[in-house]
């Protein structure tokens, strides 16, 4: 998961936003599971403040994922 932005509480929000779509989308997980999921095993991590634009991304645990 992978968020832009020019500020980093949107950028996170970018990032959030792709997670929940994979886990919708891939996953068949429904809406309010998803909603909950980032806040309890997803990490987000700060990946670039430097230029204008910053950058978040996120990790998600594959072993959470398997079936």
């Amino acid at each position: 998961m992978l968020g832009l932005d020019h500020d980093l509480d949107e950028a996170l929000r970018n990032a959030v936003r792709d997670a929940l779509t994979l886990l919708a989308n891939r996953y068949a997980i429904p809406a309010p599971v998803g909603l909950a999921y980032p806040s309890a095993a997803a990490d987000f991590h700060i990946s670039q403040v430097v230029d204008t634009v910053k950058g978040v991304h996120g990790r998600i645990p594959k072993t959470d994922l398997m079936c």
